[in-house]
């Protein structure tokens, strides 16, 4: 297995699937990219200076986690079976 040793993603398997995409899909991934998408959408759309004030960044981040807990869902998901895969195809 790539990226994820076979001992490894037994401890992980064990834990349970909702935690593995809560974890490492939604928090790990998906938040992060979530807010440095819309963040990185509103300096297109209104400008870098103008995203600096209140309502713009509680806006944003609120946008931000929106979009990065589908896109950490979705994230999460799919390397979860993409590691399933690997574990029963070297079983």
């Amino acid at each position: 297995m790539s990226g994820l040793s076979r001992n490894n993603w037994g401890d992980i398997r064990k834990k349970g699937k909702i935690k593995y995409i809560w974890k490492r899909g939604i928090l790990t991934y998906g938040f992060p990219v979530g807010i440095l998408i819309v963040f990185f959408q509103m300096s297109m759309d209104m400008g870098f200076t103008n995203i600096f004030n209140l309502g713009n960044i509680i806006g944003g981040l609120v946008a931000g986690l929106l979009n990065g807990f589908m896109i950490g869902v979705l994230y999460g998901l799919i390397m979860w079976a993409y590691y399933e895969w690997k574990w029963r195809k070297g079983n």
